[in-house]
């Protein structure tokens, strides 16, 4: 699908990544379907932004692994906008992890974390949108 400012493509297994340069400042790598083998009836969108840095494929190895294991808090994720921004690049604690996920019934959910690394803030993105995830499948079962 393409919109204004963002390519977004479906996840299949294996992954690859192809890189994307928007903007000046602002760098995208989505993945590329190389085979057409569903796993879930839902197949979670990944979209990785990176603003005033280019990312390595490590990190964006990274970001995809840990995002995509959302999937077994709550199955029916349809997708998933991580942003990495870098603020000034000579203080401590400068790089932040932005990741917004939308599930069905609800708008979305979004954390936004600070650390000194990507891995770092990503982590902590990640148990922040656990916690998230649990609360509102609790809130299913209690209904």
């Amino acid at each position: 699908m393409l919109s204004k400012s963002c390519w977004v493509m479906r996840i299949y297994l294996p992954r690859r990544f192809i890189r994307i340069q928007l903007l000046k400042n602002c760098i995208i790598y989505i993945n590329k379907p190389i085979q057409e083998v569903k796993l879930k009836s839902v197949i979670m969108e990944i979209m990785i932004n990176s603003v005033h840095f280019t990312t390595d494929k490590k990190l964006v190895e990274f970001v995809n692994k840990k995002v995509s294991k959302l999937d077994t808090f709550y199955d029916g994720i349809l997708n998933a906008e991580v942003t990495l921004k870098v603020l000034k690049p000579e203080t401590a604690r400068n790089k932040i992890s932005e990741i917004k996920i939308s599930i069905p019934g609800n708008s979305y959910l979004f954390a936004k974390k600070q650390a000194d690394t990507f891995e770092e803030a990503t982590d902590l993105a990640i148990d922040a949108l656990k916690k998230q995830l649990t609360k509102v499948k609790e809130k299913l079962r209690s209904k």
